[in-house]
């Protein structure tokens, strides 16, 4: 498993970049926006988000942890459910497809985490990321805070702070595919 994250370094860059743009268009609209509204760029990340870890993994047949494979097609699938039926959806059902979908994925990340405790680089952003998606997954669940701009607030918080970290584990990831390669780091 550790290969093919090391491997394929840019699907962390990739979906990090996702997840700060998304994280970003949500803060900047926050003013006019409301939850379903907010559905509506949500739906396409998520499945953009899915998408991206699906040709990834069309792209490399060999070796694909199953647990990638489980990341995409939650991703791909919660992504079409919000796009495609936001208009009937309500802001409970919502709240509760974004919990199922952070804390799903914070799981997965937890158990590659501990699969590839053996590789001393990176691993505990992977620790942090699976950390802190079920933590905003049970916030969200359990929602001690207030109104749906609140709601808004978090979800963005947790969209640019997981990007980051996603962005950063891409680059320790490519510099351990040069260590390993021998390329210069340079």
């Amino acid at each position: 498993m550790a290969s093919f994250f090391i491997k394929n370094y840019c699907l962390f860059i990739l979906r990090g970049s996702l997840a700060l743009i998304f994280g970003l268009i949500a803060f900047a609209f926050w003013p006019i926006m409301e939850l379903n509204l907010f559905s509506t760029i949500l739906g396409p990340f998520l499945f953009c988000e899915g998408a991206v870890s699906i040709i990834f993994l069309i792209k490399n047949r060999d070796g694909i942890p199953l647990m990638v494979v489980f990341d995409g097609v939650m991703c791909l699938a919660i992504g079409m459910f919000i796009t495609y039926s936001w208009q009937n959806m309500t802001n409970a059902m919502l709240i509760i497809l974004i919990a199922i979908w952070a804390i799903g994925t914070g799981l997965i990340r937890a158990i590659a985490a501990v699969s590839m405790h053996k590789q001393k680089h990176g691993i505990w952003l992977l620790d942090v990321s699976a950390l802190a998606s079920i933590i905003f997954g049970l916030m969200i669940v359990f929602r001690p805070y207030g109104n749906n701009i609140s709601m808004i607030w978090i979800i963005s918080t947790y969209a640019v702070f997981f990007g980051i970290l996603m962005i950063i584990l891409g680059i320790v990831f490519r510099r351990k595919t040069r260590i390993v390669t021998g390329q210069d780091l340079s």
